[in-house]
Parts: structure tokens; sequence; C-alpha cells
């Protein structure tokens, strides 16, 4: 299996690991995360995770574990997306999402509420429930806000 995917990614997932020299150990290796002593030998490592499905790569379930038993699997480009470290987490109403999954569970797009929390300052519930206003929507409360400040109700 030495040119298939699995065989790839297992090489690779070592290198990144285990190798100084390589140009992402310091995400890997410099930041502690390891290979499991058995995942060193490439049969235990196939015997755990099967073979590659077309569109998958090698992705850690837990971002900050080894590259160990239950915590490796066959991922889509999207699921190791939303797996990222550098990911911002949001928690309303019980439910954690990533800023990405919010966006697309409230129909918000991502620079609106990243607008919202960061430069506005909005806590996470008023960023997530707080509907989009049209620029038309924006416009007529500007033109009310001069022409008929006291018909104005705040919000």
């Amino acid at each position: 299996m030495r040119h298939t995917t699995e065989y790839t990614a297992w090489r690779n997932m070592i290198a990144r690991c285990r190798n100084p020299k390589n140009r992402m150990y310091p995400h890997y290796g410099g930041r502690g995360i390891k290979v499991a002593q058995a995942f060193l030998a490439f049969d235990a490592f196939i015997a755990e995770l099967g073979r590659c499905p077309k569109g998958h790569s090698l992705d850690r379930i837990k971002n900050e574990g080894d590259y160990d038993h239950g915590n490796v699997r066959w991922a889509t480009k999207r699921t190791q997306t939303l797996n990222r470290s550098d990911n911002t987490l949001l928690t309303h109403g019980g439910k954690t999402l990533t800023l990405k999954e919010w966006s697309e569970d409230t129909g918000i797009c991502p620079s609106t509420l990243c607008h919202r929390l960061y430069a506005a300052k909005w806590d996470v519930a008023r960023a997530l429930t707080t509907p989009i206003q049209t620029h038309s929507q924006i416009g007529r409360q500007n033109a009310m806000a001069r022409w008929h400040p006291e018909e104005l109700v705040d919000g």
C-alpha cells in the first residue's frame, strides 16, 4: 500500500509529530501532539481506520489530542474546517457551534456576526438573534430619524 492515500496520510502524520525539520512540526509535534506507539506501525494504523473514503483525509476528533485509538478518523474538508483549533465557538440556548455554523443556522453572514461581536461589542445572544436589516430598512429608519424623530422607538 506504499503509494496509497492511506500510506501517505500515515507517513505525513508521523513526520508532522516526530520530525522537527518538517514544516508542520511546530503545529503538531512542537505543540505536544504525539502518535500512539501502536500507530507507528502502518498495519495497526490501517486496522484502526480502514481505507480512506473518497474526498476524506486524516483528522483528529479532539483537536488537542494525540493521534491515538478513538481519536482519529477519515473526515471531509468541511468536518475538518469546523474542527480547527482556531475556530470561534459561540454558545447560545444551550448549543455550542462555530461562528460559521451559527451563520448557517441563522442566515447572518460570518462577517456581520464578527462585526456585531467584536466591533459593536454585542453579547452573543443579541448578535445571533437580532434580525438583519436591509439597506432600504436602514434608509427608512434614517429618514424617520431626520423627519419624524418623535415617532422613533428605541431598538
